[in-house]
């Protein structure tokens, strides 16, 4: 069988594919997968399985375009005259995020406002991203029906006076994504006030009035038994470190025991 470690496929990210094996006789078998992707060369993998041994065998995957696709995984050289493949469809994309930046922030060789800092993030160089397709929208477009077509939203450090109302609730509640990025120029209780029927937890002050470089915290994640997180993907290093997260300032909860 094959799984994949992540509900989303996003073209240019890699993953992690899992292909179960088992070994169903009573000796030692030493076979050779063979990993394929529609436009690209196969690539194998080698493993050795005990005597009536089940395991998972870990493949990072990355899908270049966005589109319907597939990836197949069968024995290589197989002594056995059945078909030993197990295909999965995929469909890969390539999401469409709406950045909605406070207005006049920019960058300086000081300072790089949270809406610059992730353009250059998405757009290296002033090109193209090719992972996400980021488009910067004004906030007035978020107190209108947001359409089917975006995945995402950002908002970034912009400020809130009213309520957003009904339009960005119903955007979220149908599986939509918002990503609140704090700044200092964050009000909490404008934030409140704004996206109250939204936040998991009502906002109190930052954790520091200013940030120092030399000054962070680390991320480790936490799961219980049989819990998956979001962060389950990145424990190793094969996908990322959670180590390499460096957390210089956070918004603290009113009332974080609840």
């Amino acid at each position: 069988g094959l799984s994949l470690g992540a509900d989303e496929v996003i073209a240019g990210v890699p993953l992690t594919l899992y292909i179960d094996v088992a070994n169903c006789s009573d000796t030692n078998l030493s076979a050779r997968l063979a990993i394929e992707q529609k436009g690209r060369q196969a690539v194998v993998e080698e493993v050795t399985l005990q005597p009536n041994e089940q395991r998972k065998v870990i493949h990072t995957i990355t899908f270049d375009a966005p589109g319907p696709t597939f990836v197949r995984v069968g024995a290589a050289d197989g002594r056995l005259d059945v078909d030993t493949r197990c295909s999965l469809s995929v469909d890969v994309r390539r999401p469409i995020v709406w950045l909605v930046a406070g207005k006049g922030e920019g960058f300086s060789e000081s300072k790089v406002g949270e809406g610059e800092f992730l353009r250059q993030v998405f757009r290296p160089q002033g090109k193209e991203s090719k992972i996400i397709q980021l488009e910067d929208m004004e906030l007035r477009l978020l107190f209108q029906a947001i359409p089917d077509t975006v995945d995402a939203i950002i908002m970034a450090g912009v400020a809130l006076g009213a309520p957003l109302g009904q339009p960005i609730v119903d955007f979220v509640r149908g599986g939509g994504g918002l990503i609140v990025a704090m700044s200092p120029d964050v009000t909490p209780a404008a934030y409140q006030e704004s996206l109250g029927p939204l936040l998991p937890a009502e906002l109190d002050q930052p954790w520091r009035d200013a940030v120092d470089p030399e000054v962070f915290l680390s991320v480790r994640a936490m799961s219980g038994k049989g819990i998956s997180t979001l962060f389950d993907e990145f424990t190793t290093e094969r996908n990322g470190s959670l180590a390499d997260i460096r957390v210089y300032n956070y918004m603290r909860v009113r009332n974080p025991d609840e």
